[in-house]
């Protein structure tokens, strides 16, 4: 009797463990897909992934295969430690002379959406997706400044995407890509 029982219990244990399985495979599909419809070209913006995770923008930087949704500053989803982030001083490019500040984390680990932004060079295109609207910025400048909390950059273009990270380099330091958006400033 006690031997049936315990048969019993190791069935139960192992039906439940492959439902687990399938229910993981399945939620990683949904991952998946979510970044197939960004790189179909479709707006994100209007995309909720739950009901408390809105998603206002997206980046995508082409050069290295980077597309990654962007959620309100006050969500909770809106940490470096979870995902790509929109800085408290941006300014969106639907107001004029606009300046987004977009940080996340480099080095490893499944959230280091920054690990190979490095790479990227003077030309380089970024996209920004917001308001169903794409906005078109070409890297302007790549340098690294001390890691003091703070980003001094000089406005001085009409809209200005600066992206940042830790340097690979050296740990007291961050790296700054300075981008324009396309227009009459680019040469």
């Amino acid at each position: 009797m006690l031997k049936k029982k315990y048969i019993y219990n190791v069935i139960i244990i192992i039906m439940y463990m492959f439902a687990c399985i399938f229910i993981y495979k399945d939620t990683n599909y949904n991952t998946v897909k979510t970044n197939y419809i960004n790189l179909k070209g479709k707006s994100p913006v209007a995309m909720k992934i739950s009901s408390d995770k809105e998603v206002i923008a997206s980046l995508e930087i082409p050069k290295i295969h980077l597309y990654e949704n962007i959620y309100e500053i006050s969500n909770k989803q809106s940490s470096v430690d979870k995902n790509v982030v929109i800085l408290e001083n941006s300014t969106f490019p639907v107001e004029k002379s606009s300046i987004v500040f977009i940080a996340a984390h480099s080095g490893s680990g499944k959230n280091a959406y920054f690990d190979k932004i490095d790479k990227l060079s003077t030309g380089d295109i970024v996209k920004f997706y917001y308001e169903n609207k794409l906005y078109t910025y070409k890297v302007e400048k790549v340098w690294e400044t001390l890691k003091d909390g703070n980003i001094e950059v000089s406005k001085y273009k009409k809209h200005e995407l600066i992206l940042t990270t830790c340097s690979k380099q050296d740990n007291n330091k961050q790296l700054i890509i300075r981008c324009i958006e396309k227009g009459a400033e680019w040469k």
